[in-house]
């Protein structure tokens, strides 16, 4: 028999355990970090040590000197590296592929801008046909999917920027013209508020 609110037969559901909780979960785990020498790699690595993971990384760059103070693996290679990959990952549980490729440069796609006036600024660009978006109108404490995460608690920065940043358009077809009508329509609309 179906349990209407979780789609489970109510013997597989209770069969199941529930989710782990990250601290659980990471617990004395091998975790590999691609890419650990870079912004988001160096904070993961951070969080995965809190949460009692043992953190392995492979990068391109040595070592970096706020990372080598800490107890992990450092591996400086490619992670296209096979032999590398061959020795380093078999015993890991874990993997947060945030290497780039070589050669490989950013493609801006983004220019975000925060503004209070956020809601009246995307109506005013989508009034004159100006492509803008808001990617996180609720702080991921407040989405559904991380709320245990949080553990209850609040955010209150988090949820003042989630209802204050607009990303506007950017990318490589956008002509000088185009540039200069989103950033005139704005300053227009930011000198009437």
């Amino acid at each position: 028999m179906l349990n209407p609110s979780t789609g489970f037969s109510s013997t597989l559901s209770q069969d199941v355990p529930p989710p782990a909780t990250p601290e659980g979960f990471f617990k004395n785990k091998r975790v590999l970090i691609t890419g650990g020498a870079g912004f988001i790699g160096k904070a993961l690595c951070t969080r995965m040590q809190s949460l009692g993971a043992v953190v392995v990384i492979i990068d391109l760059c040595a070592c970096p000197a706020e990372i080598s103070a800490q107890a992990i693996e450092w591996h400086q290679g490619d992670c296209t590296d096979m032999e590398l990959l061959a020795r380093v990952t078999p015993e890991c549980e874990v993997v947060f592929n945030l290497a780039r490729q070589k050669k490989c440069y950013q493609v801006f796609h983004q220019f975000v801008v925060r503004s209070p006036a956020r809601d009246i600024l995307a109506s005013e660009l989508g009034s004159h046909g100006i492509g803008h978006g808001v990617h996180y109108p609720r702080a991921l404490s407040q989405q559904r999917a991380y709320q245990s995460f949080g553990r209850g608690r609040s955010f209150p920065v988090a949820e003042r920027l989630a209802g204050e940043v607009l990303s506007l358009p950017l990318h490589p077809w956008l002509t000088k013209e185009a540039a200069l009508e989103v950033i005139s329509i704005l300053d227009r609309t930011w000198r009437k508020k």
